[in-house]
């Protein structure tokens, strides 16, 4: 696959590249006195060869060409190998790593024995916790950090405790 970078490549230096001389052609065509005109009917030939092309010449031509800037594009970043490392890689990276939720839920009940106390893992943090009762929810207001982890509780009036624990 390495070649379609070099056809790419070289389709547009032809067309740039020509395309680049006719325009200086044209450019210093103009800017010249016409007593020094080597080839007076040069420009008139080029124009009225370049307006006798029909609309699907062009068309077709303005394809190729977009076609030629897209297989470079693509073959210069590197997208086409030939030893397939890309894909292989890829495949790796997706059997590696499982899809793992970054956010956990952690529920305790056991309110009214020992005020349920709630953690999260050490790498994780906790975001929320809610202490729950019979017809209500209230935001926990006892919060205790114990070696860098932080303990909610609720008191003994509610049922449950229900807090949620992100990744760092």
């Amino acid at each position: 696959m390495e070649y379609l970078s070099a056809i790419g490549g070289l389709v547009i230096l032809l067309v740039v590249g020509v395309g680049g001389a006719v325009m200086i052609y044209l450019v210093w065509d103009d800017l010249r006195p016409a007593e020094f005109s080597r080839w007076p009917d040069l420009r008139g030939t080029v124009e009225t060869r370049i307006k006798s092309l029909s609309p699907q010449t062009m068309v077709m031509a303005s394809a190729v060409l977009l076609a030629a800037v897209a297989v470079y594009l693509v073959a210069s970043n590197g997208a086409l190998q030939g030893d397939g490392a890309g894909s292989a890689s890829l495949a790796e990276a997706a059997s590696v790593a499982p899809l793992v939720n970054p956010i956990r839920t952690v529920t305790s009940t056991s309110c009214s024995i020992n005020g349920c106390p709630v953690s999260c893992a050490p790498d994780e943090t906790l975001i929320t916790a809610y202490c729950v009762g019979g017809n209500s929810a209230r935001l926990s207001d006892s919060l205790q950090p114990n070696n860098g982890v932080l303990t909610a509780r609720c008191s003994s009036t509610f049922a449950s405790i229900v807090a949620s624990c992100a990744r760092k």
